[in-house]
């Protein structure tokens, strides 16, 4: 087995683990959600229409 081998099933061990899994199961749309909310802040109004930065990430 190669280093690169032995590396990548680590990487792949480690991220199968439940602890990881919870974690980004909660982490990653926390992670989504503080990144809309911010962006939701920075805008400007097109004929009446308020057009945010979030509202074109989505």
């Amino acid at each position: 087995m190669t280093n690169l081998e032995r590396l990548l099933s680590q990487y792949a061990a480690y991220h199968l683990d439940q602890k990881n899994i919870v974690t980004h199961f909660v982490g990653i749309p926390l992670i989504v959600f503080s990144i809309l909310c911010l962006t939701a802040r920075v805008g400007v109004e097109i004929s009446g229409v308020s057009v945010t930065l979030a509202s074109i990430l989505i």
